[in-house]
């Protein structure tokens, strides 16, 4: 059985690494600002990316940054208009969103 999600093919970074690449499994290719990652709870400004990788199935990536921190997100936050809607339980975009939830 075939999911309608989203899954990413390929994962990488512009050289000067404030992009972040997505190949998607339908055949398009999103660029992705780095900001784009600023709402996650280790987010580092000064921080410079350094990798990037392709987590849980397929259904999310991460980058690594030059902190050793790692933020991943997910395949339906990589196209423009879904922009970080699904969140993966695990990922640390949900756990951001989970404690601005609990402050609330």
């Amino acid at each position: 059985m075939e999911s309608d999600e989203l899954r990413f093919k390929h994962v990488g970074l512009s050289s000067d690494s404030a992009v972040i690449f997505c190949e998607m499994d339908n055949g398009k290719t999103y660029a992705m600002p780095i900001l784009a990652l600023e709402q996650a709870e280790d987010w580092d400004p000064k921080a410079k990316a350094k990798a990037a990788g392709i987590i849980h199935d397929a259904y999310a990536a991460f980058v690594e940054f030059d902190t050793r921190v790692k933020i991943d997100f997910p395949a339906q936050g990589a196209d423009a208009e879904k922009r970080i809607g699904w969140v993966h339980p695990s990922s640390s975009m949900a756990r951001s969103r989970q404690s601005e939830k609990a402050r609330d």
